[in-house]
């Protein structure tokens, strides 16, 4: 089967519950969660072959980066670093609107990557970083970064509204 691209996807901002959802805007560039496992080393003094050992440790969700147009009067910022009622694509925040987690609430929040064909990871978080760039002869962007808590979960939506349809067993995608 062949892949796809990443046309269409978006990162999502939720309330504390993840009960609602706003898309963060001119985000252009993705990556994450980095999933990783701590090495435990339980090598004894008649470990075969002077060989060191191991077990698997402690998981870690690692963290979320997202680039996004820098654009002065974009929600997008707003919702990252402000921790005011979030605004949307769609316009300014209501009280249905998701209340964005960013770098001033000192609060997890649920946030989400929606791939275009409604695949998703779904993790709790907080805004870790934010880093502006602004080269001489480039758009001017916005980096941030997102450190998850706990485990991410991968899972598939059963139509556009958000609806969750199922969580997808991590051996589905080669993890455990």
């Amino acid at each position: 089967m062949p892949g796809d691209i990443g046309y269409g996807t978006q990162l999502q901002g939720g309330d504390t519950a993840g009960t609602a959802f706003g898309a963060i805007a001119n985000v252009f560039d993705l990556s994450g969660p980095e999933l990783e496992r701590d090495d435990v080393e339980v090598t004894t003094y008649d470990s075969t072959d002077r060989y060191r050992e191991y077990i698997p440790g402690l998981r870690e969700g690692g963290e979320i980066t997202a680039t996004l147009n820098l654009v002065s009067t974009a929600a997008s910022l707003q919702q990252l670093y402000h921790s005011t009622a979030a605004q949307t694509t769609a316009g300014p925040a209501s009280s249905t609107s998701a209340d964005i987690g960013s770098f001033e609430s000192n609060t997890n929040r649920v946030w989400r990557i929606v791939g275009p064909n409604t695949d998703f990871w779904q993790f709790t978080g907080y805004v870790k970083g934010l880093v502006q760039a602004q080269p001489i002869d480039d758009r001017r962007t916005w980096e941030a970064t997102f450190k998850v808590s706990g485990r991410p979960v991968p899972a598939i939506l059963d139509s556009e509204t958000t609806m969750l349809a199922k969580q997808v067993p991590f051996r589905k995608f080669g993890l455990k």
